[in-house]
């Protein structure tokens, strides 16, 4: 049976502790927004100290809320190397990656636009005079 990932958020690079509680940092995570949710932890562990994390929510909406907002998290110290991504399948990881590598290459090619992924697309714009 295939799993419903439109209401999971992946979590990257949140620190993992022996005794900790996931659902009090997710918790903290979601600054302004008080989802209902189920964390988990993703993953075999290695040598790292960081295993993905995965939250279902109960709603698809907030999904779209939290990921809409999760660029402010770069601004919290404690969180600054936490990164949160849909849920995708291993085709829409693929795409994504594949994705990714062509706008670094536009990038590094068209260095003077602005490039960003957008619905599934690269969006090449004039970079903003300032």
């Amino acid at each position: 049976e295939e799993e419903d990932r439109s209401r999971n958020i992946m979590l990257f690079g949140l620190d993992e502790e022996k005794s900790e509680h996931l659902s009090n940092k997710v918790d903290e995570l979601f600054v302004g927004e008080k989802p209902s949710f189920v964390a988990s932890r993703v993953g075999k562990i290695s040598g790292s100290n960081r295993l993905l994390a995965k939250v279902t929510l109960t709603c698809n909406g907030s999904v779209n809320q939290i990921l809409a907002k999760a660029k402010r998290l770069r601004t919290v110290v404690k969180f600054k190397s936490v990164f949160l991504s849909p849920d995708r399948s291993p085709d829409e990881r693929t795409q994504h990656r594949n994705l990714v590598l062509e706008l670094k290459q536009r990038i590094s090619e068209l260095p003077d636009k602005k490039h960003y992924i957008r619905d599934g697309h690269i969006v090449t714009t004039e970079k903003p005079k300032t």
